[in-house]
């Protein structure tokens, strides 16, 4: 197995995640988010929250969910066809929408008493877990899109559930949310599940051979369907939630963050050509997900933050002793650009977007000596823009309100 060198980003807060930047506040807390597309995306929560944008982030419309349960989990297989659900709680419910997110219904899929998870193949079929009301564990699967389930007699207890396809599944057995436990897979539909990695907490697989986990010894990747397992590095937090952008790209949400000041905090973890596994850290978002491998939604709080570029950290990349500053934000209209004296720079370029990903200005410039720069943003209509900065030893962005 080949040597991985771990390269750890250790810095604070509010330097990092300004490749994410917040484009909406809700009513209630959010729980999960699902991009359909890179513009259409849906964000469930609590008191039976659904918000759909259609415009990459630019408005949010709450939709009628017909509950008032909390939802935590949405999953769309198909550009239509979704599926949100309650999870870990007695308040069930499981919704299913054929028209993107526009009108919900209630499926009914037999008593139950706590559901565990939900994995949608397809429009038609749908593996689902959950506990009856006597705490028996109870894997389903329907075929034609929740109409009607059967119970497959698994050799386990199923719990949290990946699917592939049809038949290769993951499923990290965990008594409950946030707990660890073994991960195993099934290439027979369910029926049977082999071992493959113990104590895991979070795992995402792009394909039945490629996925990564976190467990006690760290993130792991493994090639060849968990047979073998490649050490990427521990942290002092434990992670909840993987989900994989590519298969050298790994994003990990963590578990609820205590109360007493310990660490809490998202990663995104990269394979470099060279071979280590570099490692940035950002905000404590509770569910993330990508429409592709560079935009991004994430919930935390009652908050949804958009990602335009695929990095978490969006400073300290210049590789000089301290970061460009821009001012006065907000502006009205110029906007100062100010680079440390020590910079060391041979010439740069800025572009500045809007929240679409739209490019308003592009521009090279020659340093010249010159460490500081005014942006003309008179004629940008009000709102959130952020301007970008490309330079020979790295890049940086920022973003800024024009009013």
């Amino acid at each position: 197995m080949k040597k991985i060198i771990i390269l750890f980003c250790a810095i604070g807060y509010m330097p990092i995640y300004s490749q994410w930047y917040p484009i909406y506040s809700a009513n209630e807390i959010l729980n999960d988010v699902y991009c359909i597309s890179e513009n259409t995306v849906i964000a469930v929560g609590n008191a039976g929250t659904i918000l759909k944008t259609t415009n990459g982030g630019v408005t949010w419309v709450q939709k009628t969910s017909g509950t008032t349960y909390d939802l935590k989990k949405v999953q769309f297989p198909s550009m239509t066809v979704g599926y949100a659900i309650s999870k870990f709680t007695t308040d069930n419910v499981m919704l299913k929408t054929i028209d993107g997110g526009e009108t919900w219904t209630t499926i009914n899929f037999g008593v139950s008493s706590v559901i565990i998870d939900i994995a949608s193949v397809d429009q038609n079929i749908i593996y689902v877990t959950y506990k009856d009301q006597n705490s028996n564990p109870i894997f389903k699967k329907s075929i034609n899109g929740g109409v009607t389930f059967n119970v497959i007699n698994s050799n386990i207890a199923v719990n949290n559930i990946q699917f592939i396809n049809d038949q290769i599944g993951f499923s990290g057995i965990q008594n409950n949310p946030g707990s660890g436990g073994n991960l195993y897979k099934t290439i027979d539909g369910g029926i049977t599940w082999y071992s493959m990695q113990g104590d895991v907490t979070a795992f995402h697989f792009i394909n039945e051979n490629i996925g990564f986990t976190y467990s006690i010894i760290g993130v792991s990747k493994t090639i060849d369907s968990g047979m073998t397992y490649s050490s990427l590095g521990t942290y002092n937090v434990g992670f909840n939630k993987f989900f994989a952008t590519a298969e050298n790209i790994v994003w990990g949400t963590p578990m609820d963050c205590p109360l007493n000041g310990s660490p809490c905090y998202s990663i995104r973890g990269e394979m470099l050509n060279n071979e280590t596994f570099q490692t940035d850290t950002g905000l404590p978002f509770k569910s993330l997900h990508f429409a592709n491998p560079t935009k991004g939604y994430a919930v935390i709080d009652s908050n949804i933050y958009k990602n335009n570029t695929g990095i978490l950290l969006g400073t300290n990349e210049i590789g000089i002793s301290q970061n460009p500053k821009i001012y006065p934000n907000p502006t009205k209209g110029i906007l100062n650009l100010k680079f440390p004296e020590n910079r060391g720079l041979k010439g740069f370029n800025y572009k500045i977007t809007n929240l679409l990903g739209q490019i308003m200005e592009k521009k090279d410039i020659s340093t010249s000596g010159k460490n500081e720069l005014s942006i003309n943003t008179a004629g940008f209509a009000n709102g959130v823009y952020q301007i970008t900065i490309e330079t020979d030893k790295g890049n940086w962005n920022e973003k800024f309100v024009k009013e």
